[in-house]
């Protein structure tokens, strides 16, 4: 499974951000986008999750 999701989940103040890095959105959109991706990560199924910035298409 592929996963959408942003970099919302971090609050701008450090980066650029890795794996390690603790989370803290500062919004309702990152703050669901990082529910989303703890469901993903909990479940047994193979998944990426890709954190991009702006989408064309």
């Amino acid at each position: 499974m592929i996963h959408i999701s942003t970099d919302f989940i971090f609050d701008g103040e450090n980066g650029p951000y890795s794996e390690d890095d603790k989370p803290n959105p500062l919004s309702y959109y990152g703050l669901s986008k990082l529910k989303s991706e703890q469901l993903l990560q909990a479940h047994s199924v193979s998944w990426t999750i890709l954190r991009t910035i702006i989408v064309f298409g």
